[in-house]
């Protein structure tokens, strides 16, 4: 919950296209990223849609009104496997056959646009996450500096500057420290989403005519 918490703020959604984009294109890493994974603001469609094409389906998917149910389930990202299947399943089974193919299709692709925007969201979490901690690390830098001259000027524990100045630095650095152990967890939030959204890909693309 605390993690998601920190990813709050909405990002400009760019769309990802099949074909050539399917394999990632290089991004400018911002200054201060603290994740292993190479950043990439978008989920490349061709790393997990192998379906038909869905671009006929970009700007017409949200006037499609049975999908706002299904949508909302499957962005649950505490869905398990089966729970994803079930979602997919009841869709299927309370629509028109005669429109299955498209409603699959509109299916995905707001479902991938949604989801393309969390995980958007997610790395400007994660960005202004560790900015918050660059500007710890600096105030922490400079509370240990005020200890320090605190001492050559002869301060001793007994003076409440003194102590003062060191309760100031072993708080900033207890936050710094709390809040750095977090940051392998929120790394693996937009992991985890790419890999829920390539299941539940996978899981609308068996009910499809193969391209």
């Amino acid at each position: 919950m605390l993690i998601r918490l920190l990813c709050a703020l909405s990002a400009i959604f760019l769309f990802a296209t099949q074909g050539s984009d399917a394999l990632a294109t290089p991004y400018e890493q911002p200054k201060g990223w603290p994740c292993e994974q190479v950043y990439n603001p978008t989920i490349p469609l061709g790393t997990i849609w192998q379906g038909a094409p869905i671009d006929a389906y970009k700007e017409t998917w949200w006037e499609n009104n049975a999908l706002d149910s299904v949508l909302e389930q499957l962005e649950d990202l505490t869905l398990n496997e089966q729970d994803v299947e079930n979602a997919i399943d009841s869709f299927i089974e309370t629509n028109d056959d005669s429109d299955q193919e498209k409603n699959l299709l509109q299916l995905f692709t707001g479902l991938y646009e949604r989801m393309t925007h969390l995980y958007q969201r997610q790395l400007e979490g994660i960005l202004r996450f560790s900015q918050r901690q660059q500007q710890l690390a600096q105030k922490v830098s400079e509370a240990a500096a005020v200890l320090r001259n605190k001492r050559k000027e002869g301060a001793t524990l007994a003076d409440s500057a003194y102590k003062e100045a060191e309760a100031d630095l072993e708080w900033i650095t207890r936050v710094f420290d709390e809040r750095q152990k977090l940051t392998l967890y929120i790394c693996e939030e937009p992991i985890f989403l790419r890999q829920q959204l390539g299941f539940r890909a996978r899981a609308i693309q068996k009910h499809l005519r193969q391209p």
